[in-house]
């Protein structure tokens, strides 16, 4: 738990957390009172005193861990969050993790037999996300049982990570990946960003994935094309999947993962596309960031769960129904779940399912919609830092949903109280002060009166009755203690008129007197600060606490809108609790980038969709902007148009902005359909036969298929970067005095070429002649003998499927050997092709 406050010094402090938590509570239900929820409906606070949580799991007794941001998960029992957190993972602090850190939790379906649960977090050195499960017994989390099940992809941004976790009524493990902050991710087969991943709950692969065979990346991907799929769900009883895709400036999608396999689009389209496209699967269900309706307007989906709980008093017309949660607008609406919106054949078609509108002006920043043990839903504000329930109540006489708070009132301030109750028809409210009635406390559910003197001090309650019945509260005080001036506090820096760049570092400084104890040190100082993107609010990053200047590092990717500015906050407080802050607005310094293409009029990706140029769009300087081109064709003519560079540096994908206008053109050459291949070999490795090939024309060619005419195996093989003597190994075991022909054509979008054949007779085993590999198998480092000192080497690794694998920093000669650092590869079989110039040789090698 956080305590950014000092640490206590008296009793008066307590006294004063108390009023001012109190205080807080007071708005929280003005914010709650605001709500519109169907007759019967409430909204209640659940628990608080946690911050930046990203996700919660509910446990078999109805336990509740909390999982925040940073690391720490609390562990809500009996109605009581525990104080302290029961684990803390090591993670990136949120202070510069973006969208890592700890970001999904699950518990095992068969929990507590099976006494796991399961994480997706950040690394701390912030390499790559991580899948891992723990043991959770005795209400501790056993930090040195982690058993690692996923080493994700590296990332490279701090944003669009996924991290949801599902598994269904199976037993298999879904997680999902966002694209990185780089749309083509998501249609990259060999990264697993922009994904929905499947594994067995132990970290073995399913032999029945869509993708298996095809690689270590493709063996975990269960579905492709998303941009950000913060929350996913899955219904146990029908094995329906939802993936909720937050969206970029268009549209949020509800996607059903339900069947392998599935590609939702992103970057190609998002919502609902133009027209159909076979190999795309469009959105169950999207909902628009541009509709004049406030109550399904989007901004982000950040939470969907479906409705069927084996206990609940909700009306059964809300069974099988699908609720999701918008961030920004504070709405949930409703689905049926039944309808996906295609046919059997996966077209879309008109229909879709209806939308309903369930609760609006919902407490703000809602998150990680889920469906209790009890039937309710819960969902978390990341606004309010407060985790809620929404409960049914269709009873006649009235209850209580929470309790009023005690108060410590200063004199002369104001005191307000406040009682949430429910019951058939009109409630009334009577409020009394140790035992009689107060006659000027109006007949509603807060009693609040300035100039609170000591003679307001005592005990209070609340009774509460309708035409039914009636109920008392609890008992409640009012303390009243002496007056003490408010601090006085300043941001000094930066100021009014200061203009950010992204991926700046911020400094920003501030200074605060109290007239009772005069300058305030650092420790009283708390940071805020929200970055803000048209009419809502994106999370940014954290900033120190208890420093009085200080330095933070913006973002220099994720959200592309030039309409955004931060607003930076900072908070005091004395001695004896008494707040005051301070704030300022920070916009951007912003560059006109005009985007033309060679030749004209073709498409540019922009942060995923592609725009017909010319086109001029303005960005915050220094941005970090995801730009791409697919191939394209011109109407009328024969071939298609391959991006071939651009007139300014584009690095990993992404342009940065320069701090003056600009103009940013991307070259286009044109290719025809490919030539057959040329010069088509083959060399023996062991039982195995290696497949060589020239290419003509790399930037033109995408890819080529390999067939066995003996077996009939088929081999798909991506282009690599070696164009000059291009390798693929057959993973058939040849047997010896058999006959082989393969056959390849190459393919890109303008067409494919014809067939050319390899044909040869198979004598026996083929082994390497000159190198020598120990130890086998090896786990930490591979030794190669036989080696010349005074040639020039080099290595290239594939994987037992043939697909290439960087060797980069991993090998050295070392005197008359060649030492390779085998330790981060996955167990398996590999084929190291060893090159000294004249020949290259082919050794299998067993890693364990």
């Amino acid at each position: 738990m956080k305590l950014n406050a000092i640490s206590p010094c008296n009793d008066l402090w307590s006294r004063y957390c108390t009023f001012i938590s109190c205080f807080i509570l007071i708005l929280q239900f003005g914010t709650i009172g605001g709500q519109e929820l169907p007759q019967g409906f409430s909204i209640v606070r659940v628990t608080s005193g946690v911050e930046n949580v990203s996700c919660f799991a509910f446990l078999d007794d109805d336990s509740i861990l909390i999982a925040e941001q940073d690391g720490d998960i609390f562990l809500y029992k009996e109605g009581v969050l525990y104080p302290d957190p029961i684990v803390r993972i090591p993670t990136i602090i949120a202070a510069s993790g973006g969208d890592r850190g700890l970001v999904g939790i699950a518990i095992d379906p068969d929990f507590p037999n099976s006494p796991y649960i399961y994480l997706t977090y950040t690394v701390e050195a912030a390499t790559h996300n991580r899948v891992s499960r723990f043991v959770f017994e005795n209400d501790r989390i056993d930090l040195s049982s982690e058993q690692v099940l996923l080493e994700l992809s590296p990332i490279y941004s701090k944003w669009h990570v996924g991290g949801a976790i599902v598994f269904d009524s199976k037993g298999f493990l879904y997680t999902t990946t966002g694209d990185n902050s780089t749309p083509d991710n998501a249609q990259d087969m060999n990264t697993t960003h922009g994904k929905v991943l499947r594994i067995h709950k132990d970290g073995r692969v399913p032999t029945d994935n869509p993708f298996y065979g095809g690689g270590e990346v493709q063996n975990l991907i269960w579905s492709l094309g998303l941009r950000n799929p913060y929350t996913m769900a899955i219904n146990r009883e029908d094995g329906l999947i939802f993936v909720n895709d937050v969206g970029k400036t268009g549209s949020e999608e509800v996607n059903d993962a339900s069947e392998p396999g599935r590609n939702f689009g992103w970057p190609i389209y998002e919502g609902y596309p133009v027209a159909e496209d076979a190999q795309y699967y469009p959105p169950s269900y999207a909902y628009s960031h541009n509709t004049a309706d406030n109550d399904s307007t989007g901004v982000a989906i950040t939470g969907g769960a479906f409705y069927n709980p084996r206990i609940s008093n909700y009306p059964e017309i809300y069974r099988d129904k699908y609720f999701f949660l918008e961030f920004g607008n504070q709405w949930i609406n409703t689905i049926d779940a039944q309808i996906d919106g295609h046919d059997d054949h996966g077209h879309y078609h008109d229909l879709s399912p209806t939308r309903e509108t369930f609760g609006t002006q919902l407490p703000k920043g809602g998150i990680y919609l889920q469906v209790g043990p009890d039937g309710n839903l819960y969902y978390f504000s990341r606004i309010d830092n407060i985790l809620y329930k929404i409960i049914f109540y269709d009873g006649e006489a009235p209850i209580i949903l929470e309790q009023p708070e005690n108060s410590v009132t200063m004199i002369g301030e104001r005191t307000r109280f406040s009682i949430n109750a429910v019951g058939a028809g009109e409630l009334h409210y009577e409020w009394y002060r140790e035992g009689n009635r107060i006659n000027s406390a109006p007949d509603r559910s807060s009693y609040s009166f300035g100039d609170t003197q000591e003679s307001r001090a005592g005990n209070y309650q609340v009774r509460v009755y309708n035409e039914f019945g009636e109920i008392w509260s609890e008992t409640f005080s009012l303390e009243v203690i002496p007056f003490n001036y408010k601090p006085i506090v300043k941001i000094d820096a930066p100021n009014e008129d200061y203009l950010y760049r992204a991926g700046e570092t911020l400094m920003f400084e501030a200074s605060a007197t109290d007239p009772e104890e005069g300058v305030l040190p650092d420790s009283r100082f708390e940071w805020f600060l929200d970055f803000h993107h048209d009419d809502h609010i994106h999370d940014a990053p954290a900033v120190a606490l208890q420093v009085s200047s200080g330095s933070l590092e913006l973002p220099d990717v994720g959200e592309t809108s030039a309409n955004v500015w931060y607003v930076l906050r900072v908070r005091v407080h004395d001695e004896l609790g008494q707040e005051s802050s301070d704030t300022v607005a920070i916009y951007p310094r912003k560059s006109e980038i005009s985007f033309r293409t060679e030749p004209p009029g073709l498409e540019i990706s922009i942060d995923g969709p592609a725009y017909q140029t010319p086109l001029t769009q303005e960005f915050v300087e220094s941005l970090r902007l995801p730009v791409s081109a697919e191939e394209q064709e011109i109407a009328g003519e024969e071939g298609i148009y391959v991006l071939t560079g651009w007139s300014a540096t584009v690095e990993d994908g992404h342009y940065r902005i320069p701090e003056e206008n600009a103009e940013l053109i991307a070259y286009f050459s044109k290719c025809m359909a490919p030539e057959a291949v040329n010069a088509l070999t083959y060399e023996f490795t062991d039982n195995q036969v290696m497949l060589r090939w020239d290419m003509d024309d790399a930037a033109c060619t995408q890819s080529f298929i390999i067939e066995d005419a003996n077996s009939g195996q088929i081999y798909n093989v991506d282009r690599l970067v070696d164009t000059n003597n291009f390798t693929y190994l057959v993973p058939s075991e040849l047997v010896a005095g058999s006959q082989y022909s393969f056959r390849i054509k190459s393919i890109n979008g303008a067409g494919e070429s014809d067939w050319n054949s390899v044909q040869f007779k198979f004598q026996g085993s083929v082994k390497p002649e000159k190198y020598m590999v120990s130890p086998i198998p090896a786990s930490e480092y591979i030794e190669i003998g036989g080696i010349d000192p005074e040639r020039n080497y080099n290595l290239e690794l594939y994987s037992y499927s043939g697909q290439f694998i960087s060797t980069d920093g991993i090998w050295k000669v070392v005197n008359d050997l060649i030492e390779v650092n085998v330790s981060w590869l996955k167990t398996g079989i590999y084929f190291l092709i060893i090159d000294d110039g004249d020949s290259k040789k082919s050794l299998k090698v067993l890693i364990r």
